[in-house]
C-alpha cells in the first residue's frame, strides 16, 4: 500500500508536471531509490528493535507529509527531494513492520 502510486506517477509527474524527458524521469527513480538505500542503512544501524513501533509511527506521519509536498510539486529539485524522503520512510515503513511480524 505504501509507496505503489509514487513509483507508478514518476512517469506521468515527470512529463505532464515537470515537463521533463525520460533522463529527468531516471533520475527521480534513482533518487527515490537512494532514498531506500538510506533507509535500509538507517535500519540496519538500529540496536534496538524494541523502538521499532515509535520509528514505524514517525516514518508513516513523514511519509504522509512528504507525499503531500510531492503531490504538491512543480519545481525538479523539490519533487527530487520528496521522492527522496518518500523512498526513505517508505523502506522503514515497511521493512520494520515485517521485522515485527
Amino acid at each position: 500500500f505504501w509507496g505503489v502510486s509514487t513509483g507508478v506517477l514518476i512517469p506521468f509527474f515527470s512529463e505532464k508536471v515537470l515537463r521533463s524527458g525520460p533522463e529527468a524521469m531516471g533520475i527521480l527513480i534513482t533518487i527515490s531509490g537512494l532514498g531506500c538505500l538510506c533507509g535500509g542503512v538507517f535500519l540496519a544501524g538500529r540496536q534496538n528493535v524494541a523502538e521499532l513501533k515509535r520509528v514505524i509511527a514517525i516514518s508513516v506521519f513523514i511519509y504522509s507529509l512528504t507525499l503531500l509536498l510531492f503531490a504538491n510539486s512543480n519545481h525538479f529539485y523539490f519533487t527530487a527531494l520528496a521522492l527522496m524522503a518518500l523512498g526513505f520512510n517508505y523502506l522503514i515503513i515497511n521493512v520494520a513492520s515485517n521485522t515485527l511480524m
